[in-house]
């Protein structure tokens, strides 16, 4: 019964509180119609045909990740993934030795309408693996990082054009 009247003689605190938890509803709606907006900025870049494996996979990663991927095309996204390079590290007293693997990425976007380039940068991935005895089991575990590589580039350039995106919005 104490607590009620503290509270009943406290109006100002009780409007501030309630005040806060409409506002927050409302920025919560603010953040889905972004997304959806995001999602179609997206879904409306053209990816340039795959060349190899590599390339392949990443276009896969890059769609997979945009849900509406129905959008008319208005840009188009040129690439080059640069080739995985290695380099061992081996701690003295351990018989294990690990393999840090980078790739690069370099890319530009293309507004299609008037064939300017709207945006270009590149983006490098990192990836650590284990190393293995055998010919075969190094060469399978080469490839298998460098194709997890490529899927962490679309990641990473997925969430730079989104940020763009949104720099554009704030303009």
């Amino acid at each position: 019964m104490l607590y009620v009247n503290k509270l009943i003689a406290y109006p100002k605190f009780l409007l501030v509180v309630l005040g806060v938890l409409l506002l927050s509803g409302c920025t919560a709606n603010q953040h889905v119609a972004t997304d959806d907006s995001i999602q179609s900025f997206l879904g409306s870049i053209e990816l340039k045909m795959p060349q190899n494996r590599i390339e392949q996979l990443f276009n896969q990663r890059f769609s997979t990740q945009i849900l509406g991927s129905g959008t008319e095309k208005a840009y188009r996204l040129e690439y080059t993934i640069s080739g995985t390079s290695s380099s061992t590290l081996s701690v003295r007293g351990s018989r294990s030795t690990l393999v840090n693997s980078s790739s690069t990425l370099a890319y530009q976007l293309y507004d299609m309408a008037t064939g300017e380039e709207v945006l270009s940068g590149s983006t490098t991935a990192q990836a650590t693996s284990g190393t293995i005895s055998s010919y075969y089991g190094q060469e399978k575990s080469k490839r298998f990082t460098s194709e997890r590589l490529s899927g962490l580039l679309a990641e990473k350039l997925l969430n730079k054009l989104s940020l763009f995106y949104i720099a554009q919005l704030e303009k």
